[in-house]
């Protein structure tokens, strides 16, 4: 399928999914509030006589802050790797490291064009802050701030617009990863 659509403005998104390791499917993460991506870069410089003739960079990583509403407690304590304590139904944070997860959400543009994300390989970088507010008029967000790593094919993130699929690929089928 063709897509003739030459730009893309990123709008608004409402489908967010993870799917972590060990795991064959993706599963609903709660309602989508906003999310942000951030790219560092590495900027390598060719100078001759005090001028630059080259200056090419290349990504050396990528982090992103995505904030959640109802996210599902399974969901959440696996992210945290929250333990089961030893007696009744309590979780408990130990010392055990944050779950490895992949995350996609759906991008879409003022026209409603969607494209969809993959982040494969993500681990979050904090606990989300907690803040009780007796007060409050909204509920609050869960904050979630990850770090992406390389992918076994040296990838850090996945992108392909929804006009591009076969008509048939569905949000929660799409997962680029297993093309490869």
């Amino acid at each position: 399928m063709a897509n003739t659509k030459t730009t893309f403005n990123y709008f608004n998104a409402d489908k967010i999914s993870v799917k972590f390791d060990g795991e064959e499917s993706f599963s609903t993460a709660g309602c989508l509030a906003s999310i942000e991506r951030s790219v560092t870069v590495k900027t390598i410089t060719k100078k001759c006589a005090g001028l630059t003739v080259r200056s090419d960079s290349r990504p050396t990583g990528l982090t992103l802050k995505i904030k959640v509403q109802d996210m599902p407690v399974v969901v959440y304590n696996k992210m945290f790797s929250l333990d089961k304590a030893k007696t009744g139904s309590a979780v408990a944070l130990g010392m055990n490291k944050f779950a490895k997860f992949a995350v996609k959400f759906d991008a879409k543009d003022e026209d409603d064009d969607e494209s969809y994300q993959l982040y494969p390989v993500m681990c979050p970088s904090k606990m989300p802050d907690l803040k009780i507010d007796n007060d409050a008029d909204t509920i609050p967000e869960i904050e979630i701030d990850a770090t992406a790593s390389f992918d076994s094919t040296k990838h850090l993130y996945y992108e392909e617009p929804k006009a591009s699929m076969e008509p048939s690929v569905t949000f929660e089928a799409w997962d680029p990863v297993t093309k490869f």
